[in-house]
Parts: C-alpha cells; sequence; structure tokens
C-alpha cells in the first residue's frame, strides 16, 4: 500500500510541475515569497554572505550579524548567487537561538552540498555540556537526528538509510512532534519523508542546554569540512508533511523569481 501512495504522490508532483514552471517564468519574488512557511520561524541563516567574514541570520524576527572568524570560503549558490563554504576555523555560533526541550515541538530544514562521500558530522546542532542537546547530522551521508541527554541511557536517535548525493544540491529536513519516541521523528531529503532507522529509543530527561546553536558544526568543532551550506532554518513547531515540500520549492524559487526570465530555471 505504501508503495502504491508514493507513486500516487510522484506521479501528483511530476504532473504539476510544468504548470509550476510556467508560473514561475511570469512570477516574481514578491509573488513567490508568500508561498515559504513563515508561522513558528525562530531561526533563519541564508549564508550567501562568501567572501566576508561574518553572516546575517534572523533569530525571533531580528536581524543580527555573526562574526565567523576569518573571511568565509564559497562556491556558487542554490538560493543565491553565493553560497558559504564550511572551512576550518570559519564557525557559526548563536547562543540564543535553538533553545528547544525535550516536550517541544520543532523542525530543521537546510539545503546542503557534500564533496565527498560518507562525510560524518553536524549540519545544525545545540550541544552543551555532558553531551546535552540536540543534533541535525550526516552519519556516513545520511540524515540524522539525535537529542541527547548526558547518560547514554538516555537519548533518542533516528537516522535516514539514503545516501546525500556528493556534488548535488540536496534540501534535508526533519521534524520532532515533542513526544520523546523515536515514532514522533520524521526526515525529508528534497521534500519526501524517507525510511529511517531506529538507533536509540530511550530519552526521558530534558535535552535543554546552555550550549549555542552551531551551524556546520557541533558547537565550534568539527566542521563538515568543504560542504556548502545555505538557507538554515528552525521551526518552534513540527512541520506537517504537505509544508516541507514548501519550504524546498518556495526557498529556490524565490531566488529564481528574482532573476530576469531569460535567466529563469528551476
Amino acid at each position: 500500500l505504501s508503495a502504491d501512495i508514493k507513486q500516487q504522490s510522484d506521479a501528483r508532483r511530476k504532473a504539476a510541475r510544468p504548470e509550476f514552471d510556467t508560473w514561475l517564468n511570469t512570477a516574481n519574488a514578491g509573488q513567490v515569497a508568500p508561498l515559504t512557511p513563515h508561522e513558528g520561524l525562530r531561526f533563519h541563516a541564508l549564508l550567501g554572505e562568501a567572501g566576508r567574514d561574518r553572516i546575517t541570520v534572523s533569530v525571533d524576527g531580528q536581524a543580527r550579524e555573526i562574526v565567523a572568524g576569518k573571511p568565509l570560503a564559497g562556491e556558487a549558490g542554490h538560493v543565491s548567487p553565493q553560497a558559504v563554504k564550511l572551512t576550518s576555523g570559519a564557525t557559526f555560533t548563536i547562543p540564543e537561538a535553538g533553545d528547544f526541550d525535550t516536550k517541544q515541538p520543532f523542525s530543521c530544514a537546510a539545503w546542503v552540498k557534500l564533496t565527498k562521500d560518507n562525510q560524518t558530522g553536524s549540519l545544525v546542532s545545540r550541544i552543551g555540556k555532558g553531551n546535552r542537546g540536540w543534533d541535525l547530522s550526516l552519519q556516513r551521508g545520511m540524515p540524522a537526528l539525535s537529542l541527547l541527554y548526558a547518560s547514554k541511557d538516555d537519548g533518542l536517535r533516528v537516522a535516514a538509510t539514503t545516501q546525500l548525493k556528493v556534488g548535488k544540491w540536496t534540501h534535508v529536513a526533519m521534524t520532532y512532534d515533542g513526544s520523546s519516541k523515536a515514532g514522533g521523528v520524521k526526515l525529508y531529503i528534497d521534500g519526501v519523508q524517507k525510511v529511517v532507522r531506529v538507533q536509540v529509543n530511550t530519552l526521558k530527561s530534558s535535552i535543554r542546554t546552555e550550549g549555542p546553536l552551531a551551524i556546520g558544526s557541533r558547537g565550534a568543532r568539527h566542521p563538515l569540512e568543504g560542504t556548502a551550506l545555505q538557507d538554515v532554518r528552525l521551526y518552534g513547531r513540527l512541520l506537517p508533511p504537505a509544508e516541507v515540500p514548501r519550504v524546498v520549492q518556495a526557498s529556490r524559487s524565490i531566488w529564481v523569481a528574482s532573476k530576469a526570465s531569460k535567466e529563469r530555471s528551476a
């Protein structure tokens, strides 16, 4: 039954694509922007500042600059002209963002481009003393979510069984319903929910930590060297399955719609 539903969903998506592409060729960025879910958006970082030594982020609707420590490496972007590429010594930590607890639903999403197979490391995390917090990461190129307490017997970890393709921009998203159970976690690649493998399912305690939100690393350590990131979003609510594809499609389409018509390609 699940295979039939997936086939029907894929068929509807393909059927709707030509109509969407036709509309996008004439739409402007102002028309496309409302398509992106904004309710509950707690944090947003476009990460288009390659060549600078800082990034601009939005925390609960307030813009601020985060100093990276050195000029940022970059490459051609997917949702803006340039994308930030992660390197040692150029890390981003935001103490006031990503402060969620065990019983709070939340969601996280980002565009990712890997440079090598089987990469392991954090995409977006908030980890503090005693290894407590949460971590959206890659395990050998497969998205994973960990909700951690100080004890090895008190945590939650699930991982997708699908690897990201190297050298291709891919959208990764997670949603968590606040249940403390592995069944409350969903992982998405390019807006499509993926089969997950439950690794740990014993979470009982608070995951809240004083550690900062970190982009592309765990704390300020171990960056995903060479990985490009864009459009990191944190929502203080569970994004339902119907909204995740909207995040994928709209974030890319806003930039496409800002170009001259002859330069557009979704």
